[in-house]
């Protein structure tokens, strides 16, 4: 993928928490320039704060229109399905926030952030 093409489809996954909007924050340099965005939210993942809605309506204020997506997640592990989703969509960066939950919980209900740095097929931005 040519890096002057990094950055012009950008998914962003949301569950609403404080790691995902550092995330979005850090990576707004990206989302000015984009040519479309796109929230993903996995269905029964984990909603910790704001609200999709929440999102698309601040990014509106900074003059930024987004599509939402809710992703089914079937089988997958919430990682799976937002690699997969942001992949198959034609996406060419993943903004996701970072080890959201402590370390121990983490490695009790499964580790999202080492999921999607190990198995990523598109650039991922991810802040903690």
């Amino acid at each position: 993928m040519a890096t002057d093409r990094i950055g012009r489809r950008v998914a962003v996954g949301w569950d609403g928490g404080v790691a995902c909007a550092h995330a979005l924050m850090a990576a707004m340099p990206y989302l000015e320039r984009a040519e479309a965005i796109e929230i993903l939210s996995v269905q029964n993942g984990s909603q910790q704060g704001r609200s999709v809605e929440d999102l698309a309506a601040y990014l509106a204020l900074r003059e930024l229109s987004c599509t939402r997506r809710v992703v089914v997640r079937g089988e997958r592990s919430v990682a799976e399905a937002l690699l997969e989703t942001a992949a198959d969509g034609g996406f060419d960066m993943l903004v996701a926030g970072g080890y959201g939950h402590s370390r121990l919980m983490e490695s009790i209900f499964g580790v999202v952030t080492d999921h999607i740095v190990s198995h990523a097929r598109i650039p991922v931005f991810m802040m903690h």
